[in-house]
């Protein structure tokens, strides 16, 4: 059992792109993993060192471990910018910034990777013992910080998600959320996991987004059974 008598939330954006793990062994940054499955990861070192926002080496300031999380997207600027050169040199579009960013950092030439222009934002220290503490902390060793987050009370957690659904697509790159977490780590071990999760993170989705399309047509298609399906012949539309 834990009280909530002034429990203090951490919020920020949840960015749709890449989860990945940073591991810095004496300030120096060793080790980059995706979260691949849940439980084993690809590694990935060489392509994260071409992000320019993340440090090579941290300042001595920082622990001698340190494991830092966080996601690494595509702006939609710069994924607009890819697919008119894909155009060009008639090649498959990138379908969606999330994509282009999980395929990027797959590839083995480290070079084209660094060509494209990915970035990253931090959303957890795992050694911090107050979540929003922790990330003044990484601002201050180098690494950039979510343009919109906050601390909080239930209402003040409120006001933020009123806040940011209607921004959403003016925002440079894509969420699709806000993540919630309790602030205090001490907290934090109290609740615990769950077999998926932890108890004291949470995901708030904004609406799917949706779009008006025009119907030009309706198709009866004839089973094998004879059973007759009406099928809509529609505009495309992204979502």
């Amino acid at each position: 059992w834990v009280s909530t008598d002034g429990l203090q939330f951490a919020y920020e954006l949840k960015i749709d792109g890449l989860s990945l793990s940073l591991e810095y062994v004496k300030h120096t940054l060793v080790r980059a993993i995706t979260r691949g499955d849940g439980t084993l990861g690809e590694d990935v070192t060489e392509n994260a060192k071409t992000i320019s926002d993340i440090p090579l080496q941290l300042p001595r300031e920082a622990p001698d471990h340190c494991i830092i999380r966080g996601e690494v997207f595509l702006s939609r600027k710069r994924w607009e910018e890819l697919n008119r050169e894909r155009d060009a040199l008639n090649e498959t579009r990138f379908a969606n910034p999330r994509n282009a960013a999980s395929g990027t950092m797959k590839l083995l030439d480290s070079g084209e990777v660094a060509r494209r222009r990915l970035q990253f934002l931090p959303w957890q220290w795992i050694s911090a013992e107050v979540h929003s503490q922790g990330m003044d902390d990484l601002s201050r060793w180098g690494f950039s910080r979510m343009p919109l987050y906050g601390t909080g009370d239930f209402k003040d957690l409120s006001n933020f998600i009123n806040r940011v659904q209607p921004i959403r697509a003016t925002l440079g790159f894509d969420i699709d959320g806000i993540v919630i977490k309790v602030n205090d780590r001490t907290l934090q071990e109290q609740l615990g996991f769950t077999d998926r999760a932890p108890r004291w993170a949470i995901a708030y989705k904004f609406p799917a987004e949706q779009a008006t399309t025009r119907i030009h047509n309706i198709i009866w298609q004839v089973g094998r059974s004879g059973k007759l399906t009406p099928v809509a012949e529609l505009d495309p539309v992204s979502l």
